[in-house]
């Protein structure tokens, strides 16, 4: 199957039609006619990951037909997670790894509370 089949069947599955899509991404309906027909290529920018984002799925099945086709949305919680954890300092995602795995029994012993500035209470 080409990238072309493969963007085509994510729209399809999705219930899209090329000028929905089009306009989520932001392009012509015609580039849109053209990446599936295979006349163009999606760029490995801008396009692929908003087209990715839009479809649902990932560059890799994209680009190579390999993997799960259907990657899961993040409900608000997860996102509001992902922006916190872009804000922190090295040093405090690094506790919030330990933290992390101690949680989901990952590591032998958890976190000493007493070694991290990150304290939490009742």
């Amino acid at each position: 199957m080409s990238i072309g089949n493969r963007i085509k069947q994510k729209r399809l599955a999705l219930g899209m039609n090329q000028e929905e899509l089009a306009k989520k991404l932001g392009i012509a309906q015609g580039t849109l006619s053209n990446l599936e027909t295979g006349v163009t290529k999606a760029q490995a920018g801008h396009t692929l990951a908003e087209l990715c984002r839009v479809l649902k799925t990932t560059p890799r099945f994209i680009i190579e037909g390999i993997g799960d086709s259907a990657v899961p949305t993040r409900p608000d919680e997860d996102q509001a997670v992902i922006e916190l954890l872009r804000s922190m300092t090295p040093d405090q995602k690094q506790m919030l790894l330990r933290l992390g795995q101690a949680l989901l029994g990952n590591q032998s012993q958890p976190p000493d509370p007493e070694k991290s500035s990150l304290h939490i209470s009742d």
